[in-house]
């Protein structure tokens, strides 16, 4: 009886710990909506995943699918964070871009368009693709011009940097690491585990 009691004190000081970090690190999530959501939800998410992706990375872009997938399956169980690792040429600026359409509450419209546009994406027209968004240009500029979303992506540089990590994609499921577009076996063996 006392180690079920010392048990749950464990996990309820972890949950806190989690939703604090959450909050300080200004974490995006999604719903199976693929609508931003904020750092907590009301929902009862027995999975997170965390990606550092980079949107010029072709395993990042293929890794999609995947997720997508996910989300079908565990449907509100699942929670995905993304970060940014921009480690190719350029995608810099595309995670910048994405952060300002962020702050439109667009992030997961504009992130599901430049991997799906991955191979014809051009910096120079990261306005236009956000225009096509509906997003109002001339705020979405504005915060391009900025130093908050260049601070944000920055910011997840340095955790990734603290965590070792230098290739793309790579995911937490829960805290466990998994390398690289791996195939959705993979995801469910580590997801079902954790349930």
């Amino acid at each position: 009886m006392a180690k079920s009691f010392k048990g749950k004190q464990v996990y309820i000081a972890l949950l806190f710990f989690l939703v604090v970090v959450s909050l300080s690190l200004g974490l995006k999530t999604f719903n199976t909506d693929n609508e931003l959501t904020g750092a907590i939800s009301t929902r009862t998410d027995k999975i997170t995943i965390v990606e550092y992706g980079d949107f010029l990375c072709p395993f990042c872009a293929m890794a999609q699918d995947t997720l997508n997938q996910l989300k079908e399956i565990y449907g509100d169980d699942l929670r995905i964070i993304y970060k940014h690792l921009p480690l190719h040429d350029g995608s810099f600026e595309f995670a910048v871009a994405s952060e300002c359409a962020n702050e439109q509450g667009k992030f997961w419209g504009y992130h599901d368009y430049l991997y799906a546009n991955q191979k014809t994406i051009k910096i120079e027209d990261v306005s236009l693709y956000a225009q096509e968004l509906g997003l109002n240009v001339d705020k979405f500029n504005q915060c391009l011009n900025g130093e908050d979303a260049k601070a944000k992506v920055n910011s997840d540089w340095e955790d990734a940097k603290e965590l070792g990590l230098n290739g793309t994609p790579t995911f937490f499921v829960n805290g466990e690491k998994i390398l690289g577009a791996q195939p959705i076996e993979t995801f469910k063996k580590v997801i079902e585990s954790k349930l």
